[in-house]
């Protein structure tokens, strides 16, 4: 039952486009997903040449490429940090994954989110719709050094 677990998960993670469904091996070739013994991948699946018979790890091109978290840990996490409720200290408790772990994934996160908006914008509002933008406020710092001082 556990190794039908990690395996929807993975399945999960690529069907959102986290982990990739394909890649190119170094011969220039397309790499397939294909299944592998447990003890040789805990991700269950690795990407095989058919032509030069190399394999690469699921994770690879991937947030989780220098990541030992399991699926269901990087799930979870995923799950809180985007619950914006709870803290780093606080996900580490629930997950038992160090602060500094998470807030390395926060920050490949945030990146990764930021390459998704830069590559697919998307306009707010919409035909018949008005947005509006109430107030701002923007402070400056006196001859570039010191204290913020408030907005102008």
């Amino acid at each position: 039952k556990q190794w039908y677990q990690r395996r929807v998960r993975g399945e999960f993670l690529v069907q959102r486009g986290v982990l990739s469904s394909t890649i190119v091996c170094g011969c220039s070739r397309p790499m397939a997903l294909r299944p592998c013994s447990a003890t040789k991948s805990a991700d269950l699946y690795v990407f095989w040449c058919p032509v030069c018979r190399k394999n690469r790890s699921l994770r690879t091109n991937s947030v989780l490429a220098k990541s030992k978290l399991s699926f269901s840990t990087f799930i979870e996490i995923i799950f809180q940090v985007s619950s914006k409720t709870t803290t780093n200290v606080e996900i580490g408790g629930l997950t038992g994954v160090s602060v500094r772990t998470i807030q390395e994934l926060r920050a490949s996160l945030s990146a990764a989110v930021g390459i998704y908006i830069l590559n697919n914008p998307e306009a707010i509002g919409g035909a018949g719709l008005t947005v509006e933008v109430d107030e701002a406020m923007f402070g400056k710092r006196k001859y570039s050094k010191g204290a913020y001082r408030e907005g102008v």
